[in-house]
């Protein structure tokens, strides 16, 4: 039986985040957890056989004083040796002797406290954000806000992990016991394979290591808990599909038109006159249509915005976060897609999709600058089919997103309504001067220090 469990348990850890939809499914298996893929999962039967984790004992992570405030234990039964409270710590980035205050209750769920030092842990690097562009009157409202959308979610999660606890099978605990067993393992590794390490991390970060590990364990008993219990009341029909793709045919499922170019800009001002504007884009344009390298033009010019890129106008990648290199480590121009640049250079637009890849476009006039492009690549528009593998595969994918997102909400108020909950507003003010006592030091930081 418990090898039957360490095995689900290895198989689920890439998957607890994602839930199924198949009602008749006893036990946690990869395919009720993951989403549609283009390719079948392979099956379980060939995965191999994981090595049991080591259980954590008290011998190598030797407990507190035991202090135990609350009636469950939310703690994972594998580790059981791990404290059973959260010992006073400095706050990250604090200057040595200010610390936070451990056991402020700032509001209660069905009886279990929600401690003023969790909630700012949680909001510290928003808050570091806001320092630095707020003064303090500001920050306050800011912080306050915050911190009252962090108790509130730490009630509606203390809900959810009761909820969990009353109603997933033993095995599917043990389950959520062993994937934080290993992800405790995993935590210590990064740290080269010391816990002290580890735990010295976590302080740094605002976080005791036991409390980071039980928390780790809640979210993986709430996943399993709505894997089991609530997502497999998502219901997508044939006819849903249909309509869903109809409704966003024009934003995902139609790819149009576009081009990658290198541009040349010879501004009026820059260059001190339109007359010797025109005269240095001729000079400019006489090179490139004679073959010479377009890129090396480009690098040559005043204009540092194109110049810096050598022609290109942006080089990120569609999600903005890295640039796009070729094998060589150069930049490579991201496609423009029709009707996408601004107004004033829609002239140049319509000149570049006019080209062939290859071809130099004409100087073109503008208000306040002379442009020469040359056209690297083109993609012709088109429409996706509904039938297409890959359509339906997002499809799919997105509405089942979308109707577990509004299954959880519906959950989460249900499980809010029924429960007896408590705010201490008195409390919840000595949580805002504890955020307030750090503004000084994050508001004279050059930058946020998370």
């Amino acid at each position: 039986m418990m090898q039957r469990i360490i095995l689900t348990a290895a198989i689920s850890v890439s998957f607890l985040t994602t839930g199924c939809a198949n009602k008749r499914s006893a036990n946690l298996k990869p395919q009720d957890f993951s989403q549609p893929q283009s390719k079948p999962a392979p099956a379980v039967a060939s995965a191999p056989k994981p090595t049991p984790p080591t259980p954590v004992t008290a011998k190598q992570d030797p407990p507190s004083p035991a202090k135990d405030n609350t009636a469950r234990n939310d703690a994972p039964p594998a580790l059981a040796a791990a404290p059973a409270t959260r010992p006073a710590f400095a706050a990250p980035h604090t200057s040595a002797g200010t610390f936070m205050i451990v056991g402020t209750v700032v509001a209660e769920a069905n009886g279990q406290p929600i401690y003023a030092d969790k909630v700012l842990a949680k909001i510290d690097p928003a808050l570091a954000i806001k320092a630095q562009t707020l003064a303090p009157r500001e920050y306050r409202l800011v912080a306050t806000d915050l911190i009252q959308r962090q108790i509130m979610e730490d009630i509606t999660n203390e809900l959810e992990f009761a909820a969990a606890q009353r109603n997933i099978s033993e095995e599917d605990q043990q389950i959520a016991a062993i994937v934080t067993t290993q992800y405790r393992q995993k935590e210590i590794t990064k740290a080269g394979g010391s816990l002290a390490i580890a735990r010295a991390r976590s302080l740094e970060e605002g976080i005791d290591f036991d409390e980071k590990v039980k928390d780790e364990y809640r979210r993986n008993m709430i996943r399993i808990y709505y894997v089991k219990r609530v997502f497999p009341k998502v219901q997508i029909s044939a006819d849903d599909m249909r309509r869903f793709y109809k409704e966003n045919l024009d934003d995902l499922y139609s790819e149009k038109s576009a081009v990658r170019f290198r541009v040349i800009r010879i501004g009026f001002q820059e260059t001190g006159s339109k007359e010797q504007a025109f005269k240095n884009a001729e000079s400019i344009h006489a090179k490139a249509a004679r073959g010479d390298d377009f890129s090396a033009l480009a690098a040559t010019q005043e204009d540092r915005t194109f110049a810096k890129f050598r022609g290109y106008m942006d080089v990120r990648r569609d999600d903005k976060k890295e640039p796009l290199k070729d094998e060589s480590g150069e930049f490579i121009g991201a496609f423009v897609q029709k009707n996408s640049l601004s107004r004033k250079l829609e002239d140049l637009e319509k000149a570049v999709f006019a080209l062939n890849p290859g071809q130099v476009s004409p100087i073109i006039d503008t208000p306040d600058a002379l442009y020469i492009a040359k056209l690297e690549d083109k993609k012709a528009g088109r429409v996706k089919a509904f039938e297409e593998e890959s359509v339906q595969l997002d499809i799919h994918d997105r509405m089942t997103k979308e109707q577990r997102a509004e299954l959880r909400k519906k959950e989460q108020k249900k499980l809010v309504d029924a429960a007896v909950t408590r705010t201490d507003e008195k409390m919840i003010q000595t949580a805002v001067e504890m955020a307030m006592q750090k503004y000084a030091l994050w508001a004279k930081s050059d930058r946020a220090p998370f």
